[in-house]
């Protein structure tokens, strides 16, 4: 139970850190003028931290399908959460495993 417990917290800590990080996609849209005098609109993706992309929600476009894009980011950040929390899991199992195996040692000699 105190495992499941550290994994609680692990992921907790790691839900409040990954929205800093700049690892979200967000569908950029340019429109440029060509030289005949038609209109060029280019798409594309772009990666962002989480509070930029929702703070452009104003300028979101319904051809952009901001809540498809939001899901998506909203997977990510509990992925990338759930990465950081395996990895720390994974560490913090090792380094006991590893100071146990010194702390026999220093018992012996």
């Amino acid at each position: 139970m105190k495992r499941i417990f550290q994994l609680a917290a692990l992921f907790i800590g790691a839900l409040l850190l990954v929205p800093f990080l700049p690892l979200y996609i967000a569908q950029t849209m340019s429109r440029s003028q060509s030289e005949s005098g038609g209109d060029i609109i280019g798409w594309g993706l772009k990666l962002r931290t989480l509070y930029s992309f929702w703070s452009d929600y104003n300028y979101f476009r319904p051809e952009e399908n901001f809540f498809f894009w939001l899901a998506l980011n909203l997977v990510l950040a509990c992925l990338y959460a759930l990465v950081i929390t395996l990895g720390a899991a994974w560490l913090l199992a090792y380094r006991k495993r590893r100071v146990g195996k010194d702390y026999g040692k220093q018992i012996e000699n």
